[in-house]
């Protein structure tokens, strides 16, 4: 028993037959598609309800895109996107009002 305790814990050695570094890379989850992939997809769609979802999810994924950038911008990079972004905003509620008008 004395002896167990001072040689400390064994360490399990992995048993062979597992997957090896090749064919480990060589597998492909589901939710890990290729762009290619996943645009052949999106074009395959039938119910629009579905379409809408896949839109959206779209829209989401590149928010988080421009949202991982912005943390790289420095703060005369971040006021010029914000006045961008107020401008084309106006020019959107602009064309609303056009539109309404007609």
């Amino acid at each position: 028993m004395a002896k167990s305790r001072e040689q400390g814990r064994k360490r399990k050695q992995p048993k062979d037959g597992g997957a090896d570094d090749e064919t480990a890379k060589k597998v492909v989850r589901k939710d890990e598609l290729t762009e290619q992939e996943q645009e052949e997809k999106d074009k395959v769609v039938d119910d629009p309800k579905r379409a809408e979802v896949l839109e959206a999810r779209k829209e989401r994924k590149q928010k988080k895109k421009e949202k991982q950038g912005e943390n790289k911008l420095t703060k005369t990079q971040k006021r010029k996107k914000r006045k961008e972004q107020r401008k084309a905003k106006a020019i959107d509620r602009a064309a609303v009002v056009e539109e309404g008008e007609q």
